[in-house]
C-alpha cells in the first residue's frame, strides 16, 4: 500500500478516504518528520450526499443551515446522531464544537 501525502482537512474528500481509510491530523511543527505517530489529533468528517461535514467550527460555529443538511442527508434528528462514535483510536462526538472565549460549546 502506498503511503498518501499530506492533504488539509478541508481538501479530503470521498476518495482519499476509499484508499486510505484513517488520516491523522498533524500541527505544522512536525511536517519534516518522516512519519506521524499517535501524537496526531483527532477531528473526525462524515461524508454524506457527496457532502463532508466536520463537527469543529472554531470561533464561528456551524451555521444552522450546514447541521440541518447533515440531519437532512440521512434523514436523522440531532438524537439519533449524536453521540456518535468513532475512530481508529475511540473518540466520540456530542454535536457540533465551538469555541467560546475560554470554553467549549456543543451545539445541535
Amino acid at each position: 500500500m502506498t503511503k498518501p501525502g499530506p492533504r488539509q482537512f478541508g481538501a479530503l474528500a470521498p476518495g482519499d478516504f476509499a484508499r486510505h481509510p484513517v488520516w491523522i491530523g498533524r500541527h505544522g511543527a512536525d511536517g519534516d518528520e518522516p512519519r506521524c505517530d499517535e501524537t496526531g489529533t483527532q477531528r473526525p468528517q462524515i461524508f454524506a450526499d457527496g457532502r463532508r461535514f466536520d463537527f469543529w467550527g472554531g470561533i464561528i460555529g456551524i451555521a444552522a443551515a450546514e447541521r440541518q443538511a447533515l440531519y437532512a442527508a440521512p434523514k436523522k434528528t440531532p438524537e439519533a446522531i449524536f453521540p456518535l462514535s468513532f475512530g481508529a483510536k475511540a473518540g466520540r462526538v456530542d454535536g457540533f464544537y465551538r469555541r467560546r472565549k475560554s470554553e467549549i460549546d456543543v451545539e445541535r
